[in-house]
């Protein structure tokens, strides 16, 4: 059985876009629709409990309670939605769609689980995808070669596709939940980088997936210290998530964690605040975030750290 994640909040306009690029799915597997609303106020339930109608047995819906009245980090509650609905997964394979998004082509769930199927030492199967913006511009991000195997090593330190391309083997266990949870952070590196803790990926070029792009995300809506700070977030978290490989991790990222150090001063600007409960609270990121309320003594110590840090970089860099 594979076990397909789609979570949602505040998206009745995709519901049925994204459900029925699910149902249209040639699989000849047993499979689950697992459902995470993140308490939508607007229709995005009804027309999920319609086509629970429609395709009855075949889709849960879970709930995440929400307090109107209070304000939410929308990272942290969109990872533990998706962390719910892992929980709750019965499937010997899991994929996880946005409820934005869409998959575009209707084989390849299956095609993924025959090829895992036959090779055990595998964890999953990743394609490409493509970027469709507001605009209508379609781009094709390239990355992902064709009948290649790729160990965890390589994927860490030069690759990159979406969660949604790729179909896992299902090697969550409850133990790593509140682990999990407590990062604050299930998106899509840590995603990937997690199911990489138990094998390698074997790589098919087709494209899968249809990833929108909003000009207001927080992504596209950020400017260049801001996505240095977003990117050095996830890279401490992924030391957390990854039980190997902290070498390319580090040769992969630290550019932009240095850069968050360069420019740190900007970071007392209010308008990073909202980052503050996204860092590690005991991490090197959210210290530079709070810089000015730092010791002489803890200033000193990542001047040094960096500094140190920046030459091992480079000299790692013109060697490998």
């Amino acid at each position: 059985m594979i076990s397909i994640l789609v979570t949602y909040y505040n998206q009745e306009k995709y519901v049925s876009r994204s459900l029925d690029s699910i149902f249209a799915q040639n699989l000849t597997e047993e499979f689950e629709v697992l459902v995470g609303d993140d308490g939508s106020q607007d229709g995005t339930c009804k027309i999920v409990n319609d086509y629970m109608e429609k395709y009855p047995g075949k889709i849960k819906l879970n709930i995440q309670p929400r307090d109107v009245t209070q304000k939410y980090n929308p990272v942290e509650r969109a990872s533990k939605n998706r962390l719910d609905l892992l929980k709750m997964a019965k499937g010997e394979f899991v994929c996880f769609l946005d409820g934005d998004d869409e998959y575009c082509d209707f084989n390849w769930i299956q095609e993924s689980i025959d090829i895992l199927k036959k090779d055990k030492t595998l964890v999953g199967v990743a394609h490409n995808f493509c970027e469709k913006f507001s605009d209508g511009r379609v781009e094709y991000p390239s990355g992902i070669e064709n009948n290649k195997q790729i160990s965890s090593k390589l994927y860490c330190r030069k690759l990159y596709t979406p969660a949604g391309t790729i179909v896992f083997r299902n090697t969550f266990t409850s133990f790593d939940y509140e682990k999990l949870v407590n990062l604050k952070s299930f998106d899509d590196n840590d995603i990937t980088f997690y199911f990489l803790n138990s094998g390698n990926l074997y790589c098919d070029n087709k494209c899968v997936y249809t990833y929108y792009q909003n000009d207001n995300s927080i992504w596209h809506s950020a400017n260049e210290l801001e996505k240095f700070l977003i990117n050095a977030i996830d890279y401490e978290i992924l030391k957390k998530i990854l039980i190997k490989n902290h070498f390319q991790l580090f040769l992969k990222y630290y550019a932009q964690v240095y850069n968050v150090f360069r420019m740190r001063i900007e970071l007392s600007n209010e308008k990073y605040d909202k980052y503050h409960s996204q860092a590690l609270k005991n991490g090197d990121i959210y210290k530079l975030l709070c810089w000015n309320k730092q010791s002489l003594i803890v200033k000193v110590y990542l001047k040094m750290k960096f500094f140190t840090l920046k030459v091992f970089q480079y000299i790692l860099e013109r060697i490998f």
